[in-house]
């Protein structure tokens, strides 16, 4: 399948059975999952991964995913980007609503065009914006859903 969607359903642990090199989208969102995120290394060809609302709060093993253009761990239990290893073809980041205080561990993503970190304590910076625009690359161009 290149498609899973199991969204909603208590699950507290994803564990394949197989490696998956078809798999494009997972959507595990508004689960019971925490970390470390193990089963990533049975997606390595995942381009979507969709993650909000669960137990999450160590970024460790979220690298090695070449393909990922997305990736959303909005709401979870996230303090640092450390952990987070460079994902070359990452295009969106959301972080939205977890206890990110600073931009310290941040990866370099070359191709990263939104990064979402509302609701963070690290917004509440006073250099905010000129912060997430220096750690970031010259194709950024949204931070927040606003226009960089």
């Amino acid at each position: 399948a290149e498609f899973m969607y199991l969204r909603e359903n208590s699950i507290s642990q994803f564990e394949p059975a197989t490696l998956m090199p078809n798999l494009k989208v997972l959507d595990l969102s508004l689960n019971c999952l925490v970390s470390p995120c193990d089963f990533l290394q049975q997606v390595p060809h995942l381009r979507h991964l969709y993650l909000t609302g669960n137990q999450i709060d160590s970024l460790a093993g979220f690298s090695g995913l070449n393909a990922l253009e997305t990736l959303a761990l909005s709401s979870n239990k996230l303090t640092s980007f450390e952990g987070l290893g460079s994902l070359p073809n990452l295009r969106v980041l959301a972080l939205n609503f977890n206890n990110i205080t600073s931009f310290r561990y941040f990866p370099f993503l070359p191709s990263l065009y939104s990064v979402n970190l509302g609701g963070n304590p690290v917004v509440n910076s006073p250099c905010y914006r000129k912060l997430a625009i220096a750690v970031c690359n010259s194709n950024l161009s949204k931070i927040d859903g606003r226009a960089v």
